[in-house]
């Protein structure tokens, strides 16, 4: 049987799914990262994130970008990095400190770009 597209959702045909960091600020979606080793979560802010990545030219889909996140919990119990996590997205509020995100003008710049 063939596969459906990633998120593609039977009924909602008109369903955009949120593939890369640009989106989920757009959108103002957050994101759950849990640790499959230690079930450890955390909600991370998604417009940070995507402007940590613009700043420093990273691949903004949320797929390839899951690889860059690691368990801070394994580290401080086992002094070894984890990187494997599950990444979904979530409306909840974000937790820990916030990262810097851009500044106004910058923010209208890239989503008059989004638009054209």
């Amino acid at each position: 049987m063939k596969q459906p597209p990633f998120g593609w959702i039977p009924g909602r045909e008109n369903y955009m799914p949120l593939r890369t960091l640009f989106d989920c600020a757009l959108y103002k979606v957050n994101l759950r990262v849990t640790c499959k080793a230690c079930d450890h979560s955390r909600v991370v802010d998604a417009p940070g994130l995507w402007w940590l990545a613009e700043r420093k030219r990273w691949d903004q889909d949320i797929r390839t970008f899951s690889r860059r996140f690691y368990c801070g919990e394994c580290w401080r119990k086992r002094r070894f990095v984890v990187r494997n996590v599950k990444v979904i997205q979530s409306q909840e509020e974000a937790e820990g400190p916030l990262l810097p995100g851009p500044d106004k003008r910058e923010w209208k710049a890239r989503l008059s770009r989004y638009r054209a």
